[in-house]
């Protein structure tokens, strides 16, 4: 359960970015593997008044895509009042690495493959500090113990059509 759970938010929980907006030439190299399954696998999630998401790791395939985000993830909701968009969720991660919370191991891509809070316990609830651009927030983080893997489909957002990926 939510410690934020009287916000009103946007849900969203329907994908994990793996390039926005790319160059068509990036986007050519998608296209072979649109309709493909993705693998994520869930390591954390994590809250605060604002937004709530999943740190993900993409399950490594030979189909397998890994997002440009430092820290790959899925929201699944924010408030959409400024700067709390869906973007946040990217920055959300970071605040916990900035402050401490949270340590986050790479792997040999550049992206998060385990994550621990920094005094080992399985949850930390409390104050993420203020930066150039948030205020201060009560937070919540959760290490997920189990594999939990979710499946996706690999799709251009305007060829999304009811959970299937519309190959032009």
């Amino acid at each position: 359960s939510s410690p934020f759970y009287g916000n009103t938010r946007d849900i969203y929980c329907e994908h994990s970015t793996i390039q926005f907006n790319p160059r068509s030439d990036i986007m050519n190299k998608y296209k072979a593997h649109y309709g493909h399954v993705q693998k994520l696998t869930i390591l954390a999630y994590a809250e605060d008044e604002h937004a709530q998401a999943i740190l993900v790791h993409s399950a490594g395939s030979n189909d397998s895509h890994s997002s440009t985000n430092q820290y790959p993830h899925v929201t699944i909701s924010v408030s959409n009042v400024e700067p709390y968009t869906p973007v946040y969720s990217n920055d959300l991660w970071k605040r916990f690495v900035d402050d401490r919370i949270v340590e986050i191991k790479m792997d040999e891509y550049d992206k998060p493959r385990s994550i621990a809070i920094n005094d080992h316990m399985s949850e930390w609830h409390g104050k993420l500090n203020s930066n150039e651009k948030y205020a201060e927030t009560q937070a919540y983080v959760k290490i997920i113990n189990e594999v939990i893997d979710l499946n996706g489909i690999i799709c251009v957002n305007n060829l999304w059509k009811n959970e299937k990926c519309g190959k032009n």
